[in-house]
């Protein structure tokens, strides 16, 4: 059985926060972690290089990825995903975003990006 270690944080100033962290593999690939954000207007990740797959699913609101020299919005209903070594350099509009994410890495990454067919542009999230 996989444990699951939880930590949530709340700031009424910037965000609201839900993290969990999986500590081991499952399946091909490993989950590292996975979050639930509620940022206020103004809100930036610290944007940085990264060596795994973020998945982001934006639910109310709209949130930017700035890839390159393109910024990319990302509106309620559909997800963006940064694969490993993209900069990640993740931020809120005029607005409140609220937006789901996860982590992955291992060796059956590739497979699992390809069989699903993510890609940098936003895609519709479905039901």
């Amino acid at each position: 059985m996989v444990k699951m270690s939880q930590v949530i944080r709340m700031t009424k100033d910037f965000f609201q926060e839900q993290y969990r962290f999986w500590p081991s593999s499952i399946g091909i690939c490993h989950v590292r972690s996975a979050g639930h954000y509620i940022v206020h207007p103004g809100f930036r990740g610290v944007p940085m290089k990264k060596d795994f797959f973020e998945l982001f699913w934006s639910i109310r609101g709209c949130g930017y990825f700035k890839l390159k020299d393109e910024i990319c919005a990302l509106p309620e209903g559909k997800i963006f995903c940064y694969f490993p070594g993209d900069y990640h350099d993740v931020f809120a509009g005029e607005e409140r975003w609220e937006y789901y994410w996860m982590t992955m890495d291992g060796g059956g990454l590739s497979l699992l990006v390809e069989r699903f067919g993510f890609c940098h542009e936003g895609q519709e999230a479905g039901s």
